[in-house]
């Protein structure tokens, strides 16, 4: 008897990349939770400015504060929608070092493109942007 596939919100120690429906714009995050638990903590903090329509001045404005994820501004600054049916999980791992790591070389492969603030808990050395770019 094949076992049942695993929904993509129950697996836990992920590193998941959620791409943006309206531009090649990527953002990537690790979680020792389950994964579901983290997505809903991320969709509410965009729905907080999901449906305030930013116009130019309004932008401006946004610019200068801080949301808790780069997705909320990202959502809030570009107008655009995330696309949570899109997100794959391309690492899993339970063991937080490593998780961090593998974290850090999904960031440096979706280069230019990512959403996130910085490289990642380890930061990787920017040789390594070249080697994974050319690997993919």
């Amino acid at each position: 008897h094949p076992k049942d596939k695993r929904r993509i919100q129950d697996n836990a120690g992920v590193v998941y990349p959620i791409p943006c429906k309206d531009c090649p714009a990527i953002y990537t995050s690790e979680t020792g939770r389950k994964y579901g638990t983290r997505e809903k903590e991320h969709m509410k903090d965009v729905e907080s400015v999901k449906d305030i329509k930013f116009t130019g001045s309004r932008r401006l404005e946004s610019q200068g504060e801080y949301n808790k994820s780069t997705l909320t501004e990202h959502v809030g600054q570009n107008n655009h929608t995330i696309d949570w049916e899109g997100v794959k999980i391309p690492f899993k791992e339970s063991d937080w070092r490593t998780r961090g790591i593998l974290e850090d070389i999904q960031i440096q492969k979706t280069q230019p493109h990512t959403m996130n603030r910085d490289a990642g808990r380890h930061q990787l050395p920017v040789i390594y942007t070249k080697l994974l770019v050319c690997a993919t």
